[in-house]
């Protein structure tokens, strides 16, 4: 047998080979090269964050790029050039999907890159006395470009005045001056001057004056007077000769509540109420018109501003009953100084759609052998404008089976939930939590007001069972109240203000004789109430823009609640027994948190960089209970540390299933605490296919002493229980959904081997697809 090591070797030689093998520049004539690199040296005084992202923004204007590598280690261009010239459908897959065109050196393309870059510096960051040269070096067929910046000294701005001939507007734009984006002393920076122009203009709109838009702004400098600075002038211009700019009033607001395309709007029922016009085709409105009425803030008479306008077609797109809305103002034909403001909404043909699916679930668990399979079957039901009042109830049902096919293995699950929701494009307050809360000064009337605004009521009731036959049965029925509140596009506030949970556990003995009656791990599975009357549970989610480099980021933050007002009414009255429900269910206490942070980076060519990094922490608000089951953390999985089943990683360093898996092995490993990170190098093989490179690291600990799992509570040696898990996979993009083949293998243990010590993964344990996860869509 060829020893490990020698296999490595082995490798090496026949990647190396294979390298060799695709050299690109057999394929060039004798006067080419391929451009490989190109490089900036920038000479400036400016600060070294500003140079870096004067150098993000000059690397924009390569007119050449060198080609990438397929898998890190392959040229693409010799895809290309390999299979040029044969016309066979395997050669023009190979080069349209795995090759590139060759990026062929050309010196005229540099000096044309140089040329925009000392144009941009010059006219549009304030660097007037730039200049850009280039240097190129050329060995064995590869070329590299060095570009040669000198900035010469940045300009600013000496001075700022607003000027026009029309001196009333112009004193309009001065009372708002103070909110300028431009400052003395400020760099000459043309984007800025932009964002200034869109100022005013955005300003002067809230104003009345409807039809001023920033080209009515000039921007002009002059440098006579100073060495390095400029005096800058705004210059507000008139619509024409002899014109000035008008201001506007709103007149009337039409809102077409059943419009359609080439709907003749000359012969339908109006009816006006609350200073607007409504308008049908059919007997009876699609939606109450005082439903519209809360989310139209433009009224006949108001001095016109486009932030209303803007509000209002935003507060009505949330309405699921419309599929779209267009808000048009247009010059009223009987006063030139009025702006009529038509609001065309077009409905969803049907209010019930359905949509059903099938899920399919295989995974390995490499230590025991075992191969699990699982399907499910969904369903979903949705009406969206169930009451007349743009109000949408769903009902969603998903019924599942896994099982263990090897041989000696016996494990199977049912699980089944029915979960109905029913939300209100209103904020509905019945226990008058939102009123209290703004009486007592947490919530200012402003945002009381945004709340309002941006809210939807949401009530649930649901049931769900799993069932692990033989081990475990547990019955959930759940009802909450709360909201939706979404300020801005990129923000989401989840909040249940009202919720209980009822859990039933059935425990079976074969499940008792596994966990040797751990009462840890039995506390944890009590009967319950999960409660909340004022507050039960938080969720925060908010979605960074991706910026011009490419990157953005996310993080969704979850606060739960559980029998804090039974705590507290329990203490007030200390009457020295704590309430409980009855002697079988006993009302949960605890607080859970968690953090999800997320970091996205778009890379070269149609790769990508993700993170994430997942923290949490759960603990009972009363010494004589533990976290609940359901509420406790657990790692491992097809969107977890994938190198490890679900559950079956930690709690801390406790190392017995892991090191003598068992036939029939049921994962039940959770606790108080987790630690996870990922990093994914995603990227593009060809047609739908991706693959990606993926290393995963964390695990949960108990926050007490667990006696009969030595090791699963979190210390200060914490750290050297993290296991860290690898490897690879390949991802099938049909826009809609992904579906997601991941090969995780493990690298470090969260205990050291009991005879040599290490914590390390012997890589000649090593499995040719370690343990395989299948999912759909990306883990984070």
């Amino acid at each position: 047998m060829i020893p490990f090591s020698g296999k490595l070797l082995a490798l090496f030689v026949i990647l190396s080979f294979l390298l060799g093998s695709c050299s690109s520049s057999k394929y060039l004539r004798e006067d080419e090269s391929l451009l490989v690199k190109n490089k900036l040296k920038i000479d400036t005084e400016i600060s070294e964050d500003k140079k870096n992202s004067l150098a993000f923004e000059l690397s924009t204007f390569y007119r050449q790029k060198p080609n990438t590598n397929f898998m890190f280690l392959f040229p693409r261009e010799w895809y290309y050039f390999a299979n040029e010239g044969d016309s066979s459908w395997y050669n023009n897959w190979a080069r349209n999907y795995l090759g590139e065109t060759p990026s062929i050196f050309r010196e005229s393309e540099s000096f044309k890159t140089s040329e925009s870059m000392e144009n941009y510096l010059r006219n549009k960051k304030g660097f007037y006395n730039a200049e850009v040269d280039y240097s190129v070096t050329t060995q064995n067929k590869s070329t590299e470009v060095k570009y040669l910046i000198e900035t010469g000294p940045l300009y600013t701005v000496a001075s700022l005045d607003y000027i026009g001939e029309d001196e009333k507007l112009i004193q309009v734009v001065k009372g708002f001056e103070n909110s300028s984006i431009i400052k003395v002393g400020d760099p000459i920076d043309a984007g800025l001057f932009d964002q200034e122009k869109n100022r005013i203009a955005n300003r002067l709109q809230n104003l009345g004056y409807a039809n001023f838009v920033p080209n009515y702004i000039n921007i002009i400098g002059d440098s006579t007077n100073h060495a390095h600075a400029v005096d800058i002038l705004i210059e507000i211009r008139n619509p024409g000769v002899n014109q000035t700019h008008k201001k506007y009033r709103v007149g009337n607001v039409n809102i077409f509540t059943d419009y359609f395309q080439g709907q003749n709007t000359d012969q339908l029922i109006s009816k006006e109420m609350h200073d607007l016009i409504f308008k049908r085709s059919t007997p009876e409105f699609y939606v109450r018109p005082s439903r519209i009425n809360e989310r139209v803030s433009i009224r006949r008479g108001d001095l016109y501003r486009r932030s209303e306008q803007n509000k209002s077609f935003r507060k009505l797109s949330t309405l699921d009953a419309y599929r779209f809305v267009t808000v048009t103002p247009s010059v009223s034909s009987e006063s030139d100084s009025i702006v009529d403001v038509n609001i065309f909404m077009t409905p969803y043909q049907t209010r019930w759609i359905s949509d059903t699916g099938i899920n399919l679930f295989y995974s390995t668990i490499s230590a025991s052998g075992r191969r699990l399979f699982g399907f499910s079957v969904d369903g979903s039901l949705k009406n969206r404008n169930i009451f007349g009042g743009a109000e949408v109830f769903s009902l969603d049902g998903e019924l599942g089976y896994e099982f263990d096919f090897s041989p000696t293995v016996k494990t199977s699950a049912i699980t089944g939930n029915l979960q109905s929701n029913l939300q209100i494009p209103k904020m509905l307050d019945p226990f008058k939590t939102v009123k209290a809360l703004n009486a007592i000064g947490v919530l200012s009337d402003d945002n009381l007001s945004e709340f309002k605004d941006q809210t939807t009521t949401r009530i649930s009731l649901g049931y769900s069972q799993t069932n692990i036959i033989d081990f475990y049965n547990l019955r959930t029925i759940n009802a909450s109240f709360g909201y939706d509140f979404r300020p801005t596009t990129n923000q989401t506030f989840l909040i249940r203000t009202f919720g209980i949970d009822f859990n039933d556990y059935q425990l079976e003995q074969s499940f008792l004789d596994r966990i040797d009656d751990n009462p840890l791990i039995t506390n944890s599975f009590e009967s319950n109430y999960f409660t909340g009357f004022l507050f039960r549970n938080l969720s925060y989610l908010y979605q960074a823009p991706k910026n011009a480099k490419g990157f953005s980021w996310a993080q969704i933050a979850n606060i739960e609640l559980s029998g804090w007002e039974i705590l507290l009414a329990n203490k007030l009255l200390d009457s020295g027994n704590e309430w409980r429900f009855n002697d079988n269910y006993d009302f949960s206490q605890f607080l859970k948190l968690e953090l999800d942070t997320r970091v996205y980076k778009d890379l070269f060519g149609e790769s990508s960089l993700a993170l994430r990094a997942n923290a949490g922490i759960a603990f009972p608000l009363r010494s004589t209970q533990q976290v609940p089951f359901p509420k406790q953390f657990y790692v491992g999985g097809p969107n977890s540390i994938r190198a490890w089943q679900l559950r079956e990683l930690g709690p801390g360093g406790h190392s017995e299933l892991l090191l003598n898996p068992i036939a029939n092995q049921l994962f039940y490993q959770q606790g108080d605490i987790k630690l996870e990170f990922n990093i994914e190098y995603r990227y593009e093989l060809f047609w739908i296919l991706e693959s990606a490179f993926f290393i995963d690291a964390g695990n949960v600990w108990t926050r007490s002493e667990d006696e009969t799992r030595p090791g699963a509570q979190f210390t200060s040696d914490f750290y050297k229980q993290i296991a860290v898990g690898a490897g690879w996979g390949l991802r099938w993009d049909f826009k809609y959904f992904l579906i997601r083949f991941d090969f995780g293998y493990r690298l470090r243990n969260p205990f050291p081997h009991p005879e040599k010590g290490n914590y390390w993964q012997p890589l000649n344990t090593f499995k040719f697809l370690g343990n395989v996860n299948i999912a759909v869509n990306y883990p984070f």
